[in-house]
């Protein structure tokens, strides 16, 4: 029998106005939507004919999600935004794009869908997929029914979320685990210190811990989506051994786990998860200044930049706080995000840029990283502007020390990465002297042009006599043909070697 469907086309009449844009239709609106799944790399089986929604999904990562979507025959992908670039690869991989609205979350939007498509004529036959979204309880009941054990939901500080009804005797470490509301701390550290936390975290599959003395075996996965983990479902064996098919059942149940996780997340988030998702929209170039404004409390016109630095190794909450804690310390309003490894920090109500560079430079030296600082915008509305200078001149940072920089104070660095940009697409007509040298030659000829043909100096810097070093650079001229002499053959060599890293 056929799965129950809707086409796209009704499925966005249900839902009205306000909730998803259609952004490309290279099939057209006539597609066949069976279900909604969150964005699992690991996962593409589920996707035939569902909705997939890209969940912490960068916008450079959106190509890849696009296509594997076009693959697995998916019914369409939702983002949080899109550029012009994607309807090329929507249209190659045969894959609706959808964008969501700025002011609605991803928890809102999973409730929307299947609440559209229940009223649309399309029935979730399935009891993982049709417990109600954040009823984590009934999540948990059917997970333990499915697998034939104990199951307990925990967040990613071991904190009990939910857990199954059982008639049979649970064992010790599950009843400490629910009268306390989360794992003791002795067993999450034995956890920790003996690698199963580590397997559960990054293995992206089942883990399996074999039974022990009076502790029966259990098996875990983890909750993911976009490469963010959200907490981990667990079952234990309850009164007899579990059947083999546990390890199946705790794939789909990750999969299904994650819009109720979402939604708890935003439930609990409140109102600076809204302003966050807004912030994100906003420089994110799809957002709406306005909406941003309203929920942060902020003028419209009000002066702002923004601040881009490597996510250092701490919990990404404890760090947005630790964030927003210093730029409260100068009375000045912020909203910091992470996207993927990267934190963006947006600071309005700014007298001048030396403001947003002290704050900067508060940052570097209390979280050991490198800042980039964009230019100071008049309004809210502009604030992509200076996310785009603050995410440049922190990509030139990365290979200098000083620890924070403006696009202005790193103006040549930045100009040449952009041309280098431009260059690395273009195919050598000819073979050019740097092409021809060896490992070791290309080395010596960087340090040497870098020293700006200071033979003493370079011949310090790479550990050789002046001598030693003049014999090389012969070495070079006979084997490549360079004349350093040469300002053409110098500035093509100097733009190679850049090139090449």
């Amino acid at each position: 029998m056929a799965e129950a469907a809707v086409s796209l086309d009704e499925l966005l009449a249900v839902l009205g106005a306000g909730v998803v844009e259609a952004y490309s239709l290279p099939k057209g609106l006539s597609v066949p939507v069976t279900g909604v799944q969150v964005y699992d790399p690991a996962d593409q089986r589920a996707w035939r004919d569902q909705l997939v929604l890209g969940v912490g999904v960068e916008p450079e990562a959106a190509r890849e999600l696009i296509r594997r979507a076009g693959a697995a025959a998916a019914a369409g992908v939702v983002l949080r935004g899109a550029d012009a670039a994607l309807r090329d690869v929507a249209a190659e991989a045969g894959v609706a794009v959808l964008v969501r609205t700025a002011w609605l979350t991803w928890a809102q939007l999973v409730g929307l869908i299947r609440a559209g498509l229940a009223s649309a004529g399309v029935q979730v036959d399935d009891e993982l997929e049709s417990v109600p979204l954040g009823d984590l309880t009934a999540f948990a009941n059917a997970v333990g029914n499915a697998a034939g054990g104990a199951v307990t939901i925990e967040d990613m500080r071991s904190r009990v979320l939910a857990f199954s009804r059982t008639d049979e005797s649970v064992d010790e470490i599950r009843r400490q685990t629910i009268l306390g509301q989360r794992m003791s701390p002795e067993r999450v550290e034995a956890l920790r210190e003996n690698g199963f936390f580590q397997a559960l975290w990054t293995s992206g599959d089942v883990v399996h811990r074999q039974a022990e003395g009076d502790s029966p075996e259990r098996f875990a996965i983890a909750i993911k989506a976009g490469g963010e983990i959200f907490g981990s479902i667990w079952v234990a064996a309850a009164g007899k051994p579990l059947p083999v098919t546990v390890p199946d059942t705790l794939r789909a149940a990750g999969r299904a786990a994650v819009p109720h996780l979402i939604h708890l997340r935003a439930r609990e988030g409140g109102e600076p998860f809204l302003i966050e998702e807004s912030a994100r929209a906003l420089l994110g170039g799809h957002g709406s200044a306005e909406v941003f404004a309203l929920r942060a409390s902020l003028r419209l016109e009000s002066a702002c930049a923004v601040l881009v630095f490597d996510q250092p190794e701490m919990p990404v909450r404890g760090l947005l706080n630790l964030v927003n804690l210093e730029c409260t310390a100068f009375r000045r309003p912020s909203v910091s995000f992470a996207e993927g490894q990267r934190i963006f920090v947006l600071l309005a109500e700014l007298p001048g840029a030396d403001e947003a560079v002290r704050i900067a430079r508060r940052l570097a030296e209390q979280l050991k990283v490198k800042i980039g600082v964009g230019d100071v915008v008049p309004s809210l509305a502009e604030a992509p502007k200076s996310r785009d200078a603050a995410a440049l001149a922190h990509r030139v940072l990365r290979t200098r020390e000083e620890p924070v920089a403006r696009l202005e104070d790193v103006a040549s660095a930045a100009t040449l990465a952009l041309m280098l940009d431009e260059l690395a697409g273009v195919d050598q007509p000819v073979r050019t002297p740097v092409a021809t040298l060896t490992s070791d030659l290309l080395a010596t000829l960087r340090v040497y042009l870098d020293h700006f043909g200071d033979v003493p100096a370079a011949a310090k810097a790479l550990g050789l006599h002046a001598n030693s070093l003049r014999y090389r650079l012969r070495r070079i001229e006979e084997v490549s043909g360079l004349d350093v002499r040469d300002p053409e053959q110098r500035l093509v060599a100097e733009l190679q070697l850049r090139l090449l890293g």
